[in-house]
């Protein structure tokens, strides 16, 4: 059986693209066709609908999941022989939030490639929403999110994480030790967009009907939220770990929030089946280790 017509038929079938399915393999949309087509006749069955899109037959359907579990084998087998030969090579692809990405990522990800420098690495950052669909679609290898709802992916607790109140340090706000709830009603409040997991682990605290009851302002981004912020007149929730440098220069300052207690975890998910490859699962290993390995509650 031909590995890379049953990886063709796999990815076209998450994609329900041939050209989507091209650049995940990294090969020309004829080059997909043919590897589907040596597998069909194979096995003697229509696979999948060409036409009017791309579509899978009830043959497609009821062997997908066996094809899946083929790749995965095959995948699992040469990722365990790589590691057992010290073959720790080929490049890896994760995703990340914005506040992880940003702000978390860079150091362990420079500390990994120091010791594999042969691994190259690609860090894709966006929202929470958008990293789970790439993992889930195997775009990604791995992914560090901060919602909790992943859907059928696989998670790990992995970094504790809070959102705090930030705001100028001339702002009316910080000169009270403790910030009502209430008194958030009357000044601007700059909020992530919808698919974040900052936004989430908010709606998730105060509802998302009390969220609406603010002047909010939607921004899709935390550099431009603190940008924002430090204007003057907004306030924002944001995490800990992305204020470090303004709140040193005195840029920001944060205030608690009676009766609020905005305390997250960042995970890591993977799909259920094996990683692609060796690199993929050193790298892996090695964030879950790194951050183990030291005192990550804030």
């Amino acid at each position: 059986m031909n590995l890379d017509a049953c990886e063709a038929f796999v990815t076209i079938a998450r994609e329900r693209s041939f050209g989507k399915a091209a650049r995940l393999l990294h090969v020309s949309p004829s080059a997909v066709s043919v590897r589907l087509k040596a597998l069909e006749d194979e096995c003697g069955l229509r696979l999948l609908n060409r036409e009017p899109e791309v579509s899978l037959t009830p043959a497609g359907e009821a062997l997908l999941p066996h094809y899946e579990a083929i790749v995965a084998q095959v995948r699992e087998v040469s990722s365990l022989a790589d590691q057992i030969a010290g073959r720790i090579e080929g490049g890896v692809a994760i995703g990340a939030s914005q506040t992880v990405g940003s702000y978390v990522l860079p150091a362990l990800l420079e500390a990994f490639h120091d010791a594999y420098p042969q691994v190259a690495l690609r860090l894709q950052i966006e929202n929470s929403h958008g990293v789970l669909a790439g993992v889930d679609r195997g775009h990604l290898d791995f992914g560090l999110v901060e919602t909790p709802d992943v859907g059928r992916l696989v998670r790990r607790r992995w970094m504790e994480d809070r959102l705090q109140l930030v705001m100028h340090p001339d702002h009316p706000l910080a000169s009270q030790d403790v910030v009502r709830f209430e008194d958030l009603e009357r000044v601007p409040l700059v909020v992530r967009e919808g698919g974040s997991g900052t936004r989430a682990a908010l709606e998730a605290e105060v509802g998302g009907d009390g969220l609406r009851a603010f002047a909010t302002i939607e921004v899709g981004s935390t550099e431009a939220i603190k940008r924002w912020v430090e204007g003057g007149r907004a306030v924002a929730f944001l995490s800990a770990r992305a204020i470090e440098r303004e709140l040193a220069l005195g840029l920001l300052a944060t205030r608690p929030v009676a009766g609020l207690r905005l305390r997250r975890w960042f995970l890591l998910v993977h799909r259920s089946e094996a990683f692609a490859s060796a690199a993929a699962q050193a790298a892996y290993q090695f964030l879950q280790q790194a951050v183990r390995a030291e005192d990550v509650a804030i």
